[in-house]
């Protein structure tokens, strides 16, 4: 007599299909995804976001803070992610009201100006359903900042990191 346990076929799943954009080659966060986190509560009385970028096709990411959910204040953090990282060619966000604004405000730029001084092409805005998954790492960002009260959000970026190392 065989165990059935033995005999059984092994599950097999069909394989997934990526999009386009996680399967090329590209550089480090060419194809990046944005979303944000938080509140993070600070003393006294103030709130700050962390702004998490996610380089779509080899997983790197990158974290800075925000004290306002403003238009502004995403694009100072994006400008300083262009410094820091490089040019995006591609960005998948949610429908956030700074992301769609960030949006409109880059429509509004004259790239073909732009084009004849540098050889630069416009920032592709891709928006995706709410149920991403970076909102996985975007739970457990948020559970931590409400766990305890922080006196500066530059003190939790350690913490904040080791998580998301551990989430990927």
């Amino acid at each position: 007599m065989v165990c059935k346990r033995f005999a059984a076929k092994s599950l097999t799943a069909p394989p997934i299909h990526l999009p386009l954009d996680r399967i090329r080659e590209s550089a480090v966060f060419e194809i990046t995804g944005i979303d944000l986190c938080g509140p993070l509560f600070i003393k006294p009385k103030a709130k700050a976001w962390i702004v998490l970028f996610t380089c779509a096709v080899y997983r790197a990411i990158h974290l800075e803070v925000v004290t306002s959910l403003s238009t502004e204040a995403f694009i100072q953090s994006l400008r300083r992610f262009i410094a820091r990282r490089g040019r995006p060619t591609t960005i998948y966000s949610d429908n956030g009201t700074n992301f769609t604004g960030t949006h409109n405000a880059l429509k509004e730029i004259d790239w073909e100006r732009i084009a004849s001084e540098e050889p630069f092409s416009p920032i592709k805005w891709k928006f995706i359903p709410p149920t991403a998954a970076v909102g996985r790492m975007v739970g457990a960002l948020d559970r931590l900042g409400q766990n305890s009260p922080i006196t500066s959000p530059w003190k939790i970026f350690p913490q904040l990191r080791g998580i998301v190392d551990c989430q990927l």
